[in-house]
């Protein structure tokens, strides 16, 4: 349990947190519909994740990347690597192994072009 508290304050002091928020001038930021999410143990789930920009990363490629610990049996991948528009879906996938439980996740982005810092966005996900 402190490991995984340590890693995700790791995970947050290296990236901007940042929840349905239009960037500024020049930025880009991540967002999901609904901060509680739930999935089914042996089941998918997609989630959208949207890509707001503005200035000089309209076109800037994005990298998508899961920074938080994720339980045994459950596996984040995105569409899309690199996000060149506006959207990409995160694919989750829990196996039968997956334990129940209530887990927070950091999904984060990088601009690959530009020296801009992190952009994350964190959600609770229910395994039932």
């Amino acid at each position: 349990m402190k490991t995984t508290i340590i890693l995700l304050a790791l995970a947050l002091s290296a990236c901007t947190v940042q929840s349905n928020l239009i960037p500024d001038k020049d930025g880009y930021a991540l967002q999901i519909d609904g901060y509680n999410q739930e999935i089914t143990v042996g089941q998918s789930k997609q989630i959208e994740v949207n890509v707001l920009r503005s200035g000089a990363y309209m076109n800037k490629p994005i990298k998508l990347k899961v920074i938080s610990p994720l339980p045994e049996g459950l596996s984040i991948s995105f569409t899309s690597q690199p996000v060149m528009f506006s959207k990409a879906v995160a694919e989750l996938n829990s196996s039968a192994s997956t334990k129940h439980g209530v887990y927070t996740i950091v999904l984060a982005g990088d601009a690959i072009t530009a020296s801009l810092p992190s952009k994350g966005i964190i959600f609770k996900l229910s395994v039932n």
